[in-house]
């Protein structure tokens, strides 16, 4: 089973009734760094990781530190220094009336347990 942010309330206690409702593992993919760090909390702190994977969106120290352990399997980081130079040059573009793209896009780095030390070092 897939389960995404959008599915279920991201409480703790709603995401271990979720993992409990389910005989095979399930992935948990958060959206938002708050539903990856419950989801992280909630497998770790009742020894789920056999019932349930992780993967989600969060740049904290912690949620680097899920991964290090093996908690989390997978963030995806964006690159906020690019986020911001281009949102940036759109609203220059807007102010002086340029036409401006639909879609603006930024790379995005996936961190596991066999890179994650090189972005731990970065994240205190």
């Amino acid at each position: 089973e897939l389960i995404t942010t959008s599915d279920i309330p991201s409480g703790i206690r709603d995401i271990l009734d979720l993992i409990d409702t389910y005989h095979t593992p399930v992935y948990l993919v958060g959206f938002t760094p708050g539903y990856t760090l419950n989801a992280a909390y909630a497998v770790s702190s009742v020894q789920q990781s056999d019932k349930a994977r992780v993967v989600g969106l969060a740049e904290t120290a912690e949620a680097l530190q899920y991964v290090a352990d093996g908690t989390i399997q997978a963030l995806f980081v964006q690159d906020n220094y690019d986020l911001g130079k281009k949102a940036v040059g759109i609203m220059e573009q807007l102010l002086t009336e340029q036409p401006v793209p639909d879609v603006s896009q930024i790379d995005v780095q996936l961190v596991t347990r066999e890179n994650v030390s090189d972005f731990l070092e970065t994240a205190s």
